[in-house]
């Protein structure tokens, strides 16, 4: 009975971390279409930027001038994009379990 309670919890927790996860992934890209309106409708460019600096800086996101290809837009990113953090390991795990299920 422990273990299907410990289950129950784990599984609340990941379902809260995808919530999480699909809510920052939501309102940083209403930021980013606000910022177009406000580049096409609005302030121009300068206004834009304010969104984008916003989003940024409020949960300190803003690379600092030591980071690597911090003056480098396209090597910054390059650096930095999430396929980076892609862990396969995690596929295989999941494809293991899956057969153990079946």
């Amino acid at each position: 009975m422990a273990e299907c309670e410990r289950l129950r919890v784990d599984n609340a927790k990941l379902l809260r971390s995808g919530q999480m996860m699909s809510t920052i992934m939501h309102n940083n890209t209403v930021a980013m279409q606000a910022a177009w309106i406000e580049w096409q409708h609005g302030e121009g460019a300068e206004g834009a930027m304010e969104w984008i600096e916003n989003t940024l800086e409020g949960p300190g996101l803003i690379p600092e001038d030591e980071e690597p290809h911090a003056t480098e837009a396209q090597a910054y990113f390059d650096a930095n994009k999430s396929d980076r953090m892609y862990d396969p390991a995690l596929d295989v795990a999941i494809d293991a379990a899956r057969k153990e299920q079946s």
